[in-house]
C-alpha cells in the first residue's frame, strides 16, 4: 500500500525536524559553487566575446564547465543527505562527497543527458518565437506569417516543456537508485527508475503540485523561503522512493 501525499509530506517534515543545518548547509554550498564561484568564469567568458579574445573564452568555459561539473556531485551528495534522513540514519559530513567518491561520470553524465535533452525538448519552440518577433512587417502577408509563427512556437514550446516534464518524471528516481546501487550503469538505473515510475508519474506530478503555495511563498519572500521549501520537497520525493520500495516489498512478500 502505497503513502498518501499528505504521509509523503508529513513523513518529510518529521525527517527534516532537527537536520536542518545538514540539507541547507549542502545546498548552500551548491548554489554558492554554482553561482558565486561561477562568476569570474563568466565574466571571463563575456570579456573575451566582447574583445574577441579566443584564450579568453577558451579558458571561461573550460572553468565554467569544471564548477558546474563540481555543482552537480555536490548536488547528488544532498540527494544522499536526503536518502539518509529518509531511512532515519543520521548523516554524516562525507555524505555530500558521495558522488565524488563513487564513480562520479555516472552522475554527471547523468544530469549533462538531462541538459541536453532539455534544450532539445525547449529549443524548438524558442526558435520560433524568436525568429517570429525579429520579423519587421510592411505589409499584411507578413503580418500574417510572423502571427502564425508565433502561434505555431507557443504550441511547439508548450508541447517540449510538457515533453520535458515527462521524461523528468521518468527519471526522476534515477539519482536515487544511483545512489542505492552504485554497481549500476547510468542506463540500467535510468531503465529501473522508467520501470518503477511507469504507473506513478501522475502521483509523483500531484505530489510536487502541492508545493505550489510554497513556490509562491518563495517568489514573494524574494527567494528566502527556498530554504526551506526545497530541502522539503527532495525529502518527500526521496520518501515517495523508500515508499516504493518498501511496497514493492510487500508485494514481493504477498506473492511468495
Amino acid at each position: 500500500m502505497y503513502m498518501t501525499k499528505t504521509q509523503l509530506r508529513s513523513c518529510a517534515r518529521g525527517n527534516l525536524l532537527g537536520h536542518y543545518r545538514s540539507v541547507v548547509g549542502g545546498l548552500l554550498l551548491t548554489v554558492i559553487v554554482w553561482l558565486f564561484v561561477n562568476i569570474p568564469f563568466t565574466n571571463m567568458i563575456m570579456q573575451g566575446v566582447y574583445f574577441s579574445a579566443i584564450p579568453r573564452i577558451v579558458i571561461g568555459v573550460i572553468g565554467f564547465v569544471i564548477v558546474f561539473i563540481i555543482g552537480m556531485l555536490l548536488f547528488a551528495g544532498v540527494s544522499r543527505i536526503h536518502l539518509q534522513l529518509a531511512r532515519n540514519r543520521k548523516p554524516v559530513a562525507r555524505d555530500i562527497l558521495y558522488a565524488f567518491l563513487n564513480q562520479p561520470g555516472k552522475f554527471v553524465g547523468f544530469d549533462l543527458l538531462r541538459a541536453v535533452i532539455g534544450v532539445a525538448c525547449l529549443l524548438p519552440g524558442l526558435l520560433c518565437l524568436l525568429f517570429s518577433v525579429s520579423i519587421s512587417f510592411d505589409t499584411r502577408e507578413v503580418e500574417v506569417v510572423m502571427r502564425t509563427l508565433m502561434i505555431i512556437g507557443h504550441f511547439v514550446l508548450l508541447a517540449g516543456i510538457i515533453l520535458f516534464v515527462y521524461i523528468l518524471h521518468a527519471w526522476a528516481l534515477t539519482v536515487f537508485i544511483l545512489l542505492d546501487n552504485t554497481n549500476l550503469r547510468m542506463r540500467e538505473a535510468q531503465k529501473k527508475s522508467r520501470e518503477i515510475m511507469h504507473r506513478r508519474k501522475w502521483q509523483l506530478f500531484l505530489l510536487i503540485l502541492t508545493f505550489l503555495g510554497w513556490i509562491v511563498f518563495c517568489i514573494l519572500s524574494f527567494g528566502l523561503a527556498l530554504l526551506w521549501v526545497v530541502p522539503y520537497i527532495h525529502q518527500s520525493i526521496a520518501c515517495f522512493y523508500l515508499d516504493h520500495i518498501s511496497a514493492t516489498a510487500g508485494e514481493n512478500e504477498q506473492k511468495a
